[in-house]
Protein backbone atom coordinates (compact mmCIF):
# COMPACT_ATOMS: atom_id res chain seq x y z
CA UNK A 1 0.00 0.00 0.00
CA UNK A 2 2.87 2.66 1.05
CA UNK A 3 4.33 2.48 -2.84
CA UNK A 4 1.10 3.50 -4.65
CA UNK A 5 0.27 6.19 -1.55
CA UNK A 6 3.50 7.49 -3.06
CA UNK A 7 3.22 7.35 -6.08
CA UNK A 8 -0.59 8.95 -6.02
CA UNK A 9 0.81 11.54 -4.22
CA UNK A 10 3.43 12.22 -6.98
CA UNK A 11 1.16 11.65 -9.83
CA UNK A 12 -1.27 14.01 -8.14
CA UNK A 13 1.05 16.65 -7.05
CA UNK A 14 2.59 16.52 -10.69
CA UNK A 15 -0.40 17.06 -12.58
CA UNK A 16 -1.95 19.90 -10.38
CA UNK A 17 1.32 21.71 -11.50
CA UNK A 18 0.96 20.63 -14.97
CA UNK A 19 -2.86 22.56 -15.04
CA UNK A 20 -1.68 25.22 -12.72
CA UNK A 21 -4.62 24.36 -9.99
CA UNK A 22 -2.52 25.43 -7.16
CA UNK A 23 -4.25 28.47 -6.53
CA UNK A 24 -8.06 26.75 -6.74
CA UNK A 25 -9.82 26.05 -3.40
CA UNK A 26 -11.00 22.85 -4.35
CA UNK A 27 -7.86 21.30 -4.83
CA UNK A 28 -6.72 22.63 -1.37
CA UNK A 29 -9.87 21.11 0.28
CA UNK A 30 -8.76 17.97 -1.31
CA UNK A 31 -5.67 17.82 -0.54
CA UNK A 32 -6.06 18.12 2.87
CA UNK A 33 -8.96 15.65 2.55
CA UNK A 34 -6.06 13.08 1.18
CA UNK A 35 -3.97 14.44 4.07
CA UNK A 36 -6.13 13.16 6.43
CA UNK A 37 -6.69 9.84 4.61
CA UNK A 38 -3.14 9.31 4.38
CA UNK A 39 -2.90 9.89 8.21
CA UNK A 40 -5.88 7.11 8.64
CA UNK A 41 -3.95 4.93 6.56
CA UNK A 42 -0.61 5.13 8.82
CA UNK A 43 -3.03 4.90 11.48
CA UNK A 44 -4.18 1.40 9.90
CA UNK A 45 -0.21 0.54 10.05
CA UNK A 46 -0.33 0.84 14.03
CA UNK A 47 -3.41 -0.88 14.41
CA UNK A 48 -2.25 -3.97 11.90
CA UNK A 49 1.29 -3.86 14.01
CA UNK A 50 -0.62 -4.10 17.54
CA UNK A 51 -2.98 -7.29 15.99
CA UNK A 52 0.53 -8.50 14.87
CA UNK A 53 1.87 -8.01 18.56
CA UNK A 54 -1.39 -9.23 19.96
CA UNK A 55 -1.44 -5.54 21.71
CA UNK A 56 -5.20 -5.11 20.45
CA UNK A 57 -7.39 -3.58 23.04
CA UNK A 58 -10.13 -2.46 20.66
CA UNK A 59 -13.48 -3.39 20.92
CA UNK A 60 -15.29 -4.72 17.94
CA UNK A 61 -17.77 -1.45 17.51
CA UNK A 62 -14.65 0.65 17.23
CA UNK A 63 -13.29 -1.14 13.67
CA UNK A 64 -16.98 -1.27 12.40
CA UNK A 65 -16.96 2.45 13.27
CA UNK A 66 -13.56 3.25 11.61
CA UNK A 67 -14.22 1.07 8.82
CA UNK A 68 -16.29 4.03 7.13
CA UNK A 69 -14.21 7.00 7.35
CA UNK A 70 -12.13 5.53 3.79
CA UNK A 71 -15.75 5.52 2.28
CA UNK A 72 -16.64 9.03 3.14
CA UNK A 73 -13.00 10.68 2.27
CA UNK A 74 -13.34 9.11 -0.82
CA UNK A 75 -17.07 9.88 -1.75
CA UNK A 76 -15.71 14.00 -0.65
CA UNK A 77 -12.78 13.65 -2.65
CA UNK A 78 -14.36 12.41 -6.11
CA UNK A 79 -17.21 14.52 -5.54
CA UNK A 80 -14.31 17.57 -5.35
CA UNK A 81 -12.37 16.54 -8.17
CA UNK A 82 -15.70 16.07 -10.21
CA UNK A 83 -17.68 18.80 -9.35
CA UNK A 84 -15.09 21.39 -8.90
CA UNK A 85 -17.36 23.58 -6.23
CA UNK A 86 -15.36 26.13 -5.67
CA UNK A 87 -14.26 26.50 -8.92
Amino acid sequence: MNPSMFLTWFLGISLALLNNYFLSTWLIIKILLVVIMSGFHMYCAKIKNDFEGNNNKKEESFFRIINEIPTILFILIVLLVVFKPFD
